[in-house]
């Protein structure tokens, strides 16, 4: 395979590494995001929006668990094209809604004491 020529996020030494990646991690081949007869085409609106992920998870991941890699596309994707839609959240704020650590519905509140007699 030719040398990668139009890099925006990747480097040449981390790129073959992701692609596998986000292979598995959307179940999708190469021609979904690219053209095959120029990858370094950015036609493919999947293309585009791939690289806006990548710098999103880039982001997470410095910003929230010091550059460590917590997050990745298969964290959401779990194997699909598209993320399925979190759980309803429940009253204002909602609870829960995310796959991960605190992702589920809050507990219910404690029960109110018995009444006195």
């Amino acid at each position: 395979m030719p040398a990668p020529t139009n890099l925006k996020v990747l480097t040449p030494e981390n790129y073959i590494g992701v692609m596998f990646g986000m292979q598995a991690a959307l179940g999708q081949r190469c021609d979904f995001c690219h053209n095959m007869e120029d990858r370094a085409s950015d036609e493919k609106p999947t293309k585009v929006m791939a690289r806006k992920m990548m710098v999103m998870v880039k982001n997470i991941n410095d910003t929230t668990f010091n550059g460590e890699q917590k997050v990745s596309c298969f964290t959401c994707h779990h194997g699909q094209q598209k993320p399925e839609a979190p759980p309803a959240g429940r009253g204002p704020g909602g609870f829960g809604g995310g796959r991960g650590p605190g992702g589920g519905a809050a507990p219910p509140p404690p029960s109110p004491p018995p009444p006195a007699q």
